[in-house]
């Protein structure tokens, strides 16, 4: 691979990190969101260490970033969640609607994570992160939240 292939081959990859980045930064704010609304219910103590863990992919990929020669996008986690800025708040009325909406950016984390490893670009690291932290993370997660479905 020439010198030019494999610059490209960084900054694809470090684009692509940095959009998984994004997203774990609005999967935080939704969780936030949710926490926040249920704080005085049991919900707590089952979300709190799923948000724990996109925290830290949060840190992981911004570290993967740096280490492959990219910037990582400097994004706040914001208190305004996915679902207030679509609209969806209205839905937020009871437990089992917040657990769907988790639900719902669970998966659709889980396909783009998918996505990421089957398009080639990546280099090796990016790969590694992929397939053996952030999309096992996300298929616990899923997990979890398919038991609170069954509670809440």
């Amino acid at each position: 691979m020439n010198k030019t292939a494999v610059e490209n081959s960084i900054n694809n990859s470090s684009d692509i990190c940095n959009e998984a980045l994004r997203q774990e930064n609005k999967i935080v704010a939704e969780y936030n969101y949710v926490l926040r609304k249920f704080s005085a219910e049991n919900l707590v103590d089952e979300l709190l260490p799923i948000r724990n863990e996109h925290r830290k992919s949060i840190g992981d990929l911004g570290q993967l970033i740096m280490k492959i020669g990219g910037i990582p996008d400097q994004i706040p986690v914001t208190d305004i969640p996915i679902s207030a800025s679509l609209g969806g708040v209205e839905k937020l009325f009871g437990k089992s609607s917040a657990v769907e909406i988790l639900k719902n950016h669970e998966v659709m984390l889980l396909e783009e994570y998918e996505a990421r490893l089957d398009c080639r670009i990546l280099v090796g690291d990016c790969v590694n992160i992929f397939a053996t932290i952030l999309l096992p993370r996300v298929q616990s997660h899923l997990a979890k939240i398919g038991k609170l479905e069954e509670i809440a």
